[in-house]
């Protein structure tokens, strides 16, 4: 059996007669599996039911993707992140910190380049 790819054309009436086909057919191997306990017969019916399942899925999904975030989703996310950025420099506890920063480092660092905090010989 080859394992290529291939594109059909169906209706959703035609793909859900196949599903109803497949589960008819699943449910007679999975009775005469009982009866007879072939492992082939099992995995058969198993096969089966993956592709009904399969076709399920593909059926009810539409174009919608689970995998994939919308843009307009992630669009608004980081403008409500940008907002919140932009409220918190302009406002009053903002500055408190600051200038709690500016007295607590007097005497330890000396601003004299943009990363000075992070230089250690200023620690």
């Amino acid at each position: 059996m080859s394992e290529d790819i291939i594109n059909v054309m169906l209706t959703e009436e035609e793909v859900e007669i196949l599903m109803g086909l497949l589960h008819d057919r699943a449910s007679e191997l999975m009775k005469q599996h009982s009866v007879n306990g072939l492992g082939e017969v099992a995995d058969r019916a198993a096969q089966l039911l993956d592709l009904e399942t399969d076709l399920r899925e593909q059926l009810f999904r539409g174009d919608w993707r689970n995998d994939a975030v919308p843009d307009t989703a992630m669009q608004m996310a980081q403008a409500g992140i940008n907002a919140r950025e932009q409220v918190k420099e302009s406002s009053r506890a903002a500055q408190r910190r600051n200038e709690r920063l500016v007295k607590l480092m007097q005497g330890t660092a000396s601003p004299v380049d943009a990363d000075f905090m992070n230089d250690p010989l200023n620690w």
